[in-house]
């Protein structure tokens, strides 16, 4: 079997999307949920509905993905609908980008340059035979929780249904690499292309002489205009968003919940003093910032996985569970098993709803 080597992830935008918000409460509503409430869960005004100039973080939009999953964990047929809603012309500029890409190369550059979400397209190594996009997902996420399974399904009927637009026709893709995670879904009742179920990201597959075939819709001029004006919106975002934000969103993503400020200094391209120094100017406590994102990391857990409290406890840095249980409590004024039982019955009685 051939398989695609992955280079370590590039640095992308810490910006979420407002389309997809909008695609997945019009979701909901139409199954019988209230999406208000999803997007207060999330941290979400409710005005990101209706505002044209409303924006949401990465971080958000997960929390938002998390919730989605845990309450229709028991309806593959949303999640693969929520795919299929999705097209480039909803993706504004940086869809323009990709529908006007003159070739799949040009495809690849920008998915690992300018796609949403740190790290989110890792490198596909150069291979004799083929080419591919590689898509990770969030550590939020654990393995087999329904917040990993959505993404992985949303995203799978989504990339058949992007590269379908592409191509203006259906892709001749070699194959589709999928974690195994998902290997019950059955995903080939409703994609008709070769599944190669195996550990890693999700990877896009095609023949290598595809790489440079001119696209129907190419234009290259159109393609640098559509670039720098992602560029100027991406490079805008950052300015816009503080500096708790980006800190936040860079610990939610390492995988050592005990990160200190030097390795995500490191991170943002920083010095830990230049950091320290900016921190302080908002009157921010990092420390306080890291509290906050390990014990939103173990809600997620509690609520999407069935993994047991000592485990959760442990991958958010606390080596007792009671020490984590009292933490937890302070945060939330709840005990991490109550706070399980009572999310799990919201879940229960929203999935009967629909």
């Amino acid at each position: 079997m051939v398989a695609l080597k992955i280079a370590a992830s590039a640095e992308g935008a810490r910006h979420g999307s407002v389309m997809d918000i909008h695609i997945l409460c019009d979701l909901l509503q139409q199954n019988g949920f209230e999406p208000t409430e999803f997007l207060a869960g999330a941290g979400i005004s409710a005005s990101v509905l209706s505002r044209p100039d409303a924006t949401v973080t990465r971080r958000q939009e997960r929390d938002f993905h998390a919730l989605f999953a845990a309450a229709t964990r028991h309806h593959l047929e949303i999640w693969v609908e929520s795919g299929r809603r999705n097209h480039y012309t909803a993706w504004g500029d940086f869809g323009m980008a990709n529908i006007t890409a003159p070739t799949l190369h040009h495809i690849r550059r920008l998915a690992i340059n300018s796609g949403s979400g740190a790290g989110r397209y890792p490198v596909v190594q150069q291979h004799p035979s083929y080419a591919g996009v590689a898509l990770s997902f969030d550590l939020d996420f654990a393995p087999g929780t329904p917040g990993f399974l959505f993404e992985i399904v949303r995203e799978t009927i989504s990339g058949v249904t992007l590269y379908n637009e592409l191509w203006g026709s259906t892709f001749p893709f070699a194959y589709i690499q999928v974690p195994p995670e998902a290997a019950d879904l059955l995903l080939s009742e409703f994609i008709d292309v070769p599944l190669r179920y195996q550990d890693g990201p999700l990877v896009f597959v095609w023949p290598i002489e595809l790489d440079d075939e001119p696209l129907p819709r190419g234009n290259e001029l159109l393609h640098r205009h559509y670039l720098t004006k992602v560029d100027m919106a991406g490079r805008q975002k950052v300015l816009e968003v503080g500096i708790d934000e980006h800190v936040f969103e860079v610990l939610s993503q390492m995988p050592d919940a005990t990160s200190g400020l030097k390795e995500v200094a490191a991170e943002l391209g920083l010095s830990g003093r230049t950091l320290q120094r900016r921190l302080a100017e908002r009157g921010i406590d990092f420390r306080r910032l890291r509290f906050d994102s390990r014990l939103r990391r173990a809600q997620w857990m509690l609520r999407t996985s069935n993994a047991p409290i000592s485990e959760i406890a442990s991958s958010v840095g606390y080596l007792e569970v009671a020490s984590f249980s009292h933490a937890f409590r302070r945060w939330a004024g709840e005990s991490p098993r109550e706070y399980r039982q009572r999310s799990r019955a919201e879940d229960v009685r929203g999935a009967r709803g629909a």
